[in-house]
């Protein structure tokens, strides 16, 4: 992920923990509330829940969640929620595959989506589907996009009032928000 995204070890509620937002000239979302933070400075989160960690994201990060799977071929991920984090350009790609195979993008038996986010026009590309596709491949997908904010597409739970919802089929779209 590069320095999309920070993680500060786990620790009890009674402790506290200084994380510090490298500087790049954009800022950081708390995954967790959808707070943001200046890069270059120093966070002190206190009293933090047990069961959370200290988890931050960069501006212009897409993050993909899906379902939550025991192993990858338990169910389709369908439909997917994109986070998209405001604040920067960003791109992200999407690659699937049976799961299974080692030799699936050798015979070019994998799927690849390019997005790409650009913060001025609050617009996102979906590339057309690259690859040859593979068995059991979903031709028909669908995408939930989230614009996160405080209190709006935060935490582990997938968000359940979507900014937009895409039915994908496989070429490329613009989506503005």
């Amino acid at each position: 992920f590069g320095h999309s995204i920070l993680v500060a070890p786990i620790y009890t509620e009674s402790q506290s923990r200084s994380v510090y937002l490298p500087f790049d000239k954009n800022y950081y979302f708390n995954f967790f509330t959808g707070k943001t933070f200046k890069s270059g400075t120093v966070v002190t989160i206190t009293n933090l829940p047990i069961d959370e960690m200290a988890l931050f994201i960069r501006a212009g990060t897409i993050l993909p969640l899906g379902p939550d799977l025991q192993f990858v071929t338990e169910k389709q991920q369908d439909p997917l929620e994109f986070r998209i984090y405001r604040g920067a350009n960003g791109r992200f790609i999407l690659y699937e595959d049976d799961g299974e195979s080692s030799s699936t993008h050798q015979n070019d038996q994998y799927s690849s989506i390019d997005f790409n986010w650009n913060d001025t026009m609050s617009t996102l590309s979906i590339g057309e589907r690259n690859g040859g596709g593979f068995p059991g491949m979903l031709t028909k997908r669908t995408f939930n996009f989230i614009i996160v904010k405080e209190g709006h597409g935060t935490g582990l739970d997938i968000e359940m009032k979507p900014d937009k919802i895409v039915n994908y089929t496989g070429e490329a779209i613009a989506v503005t928000f």
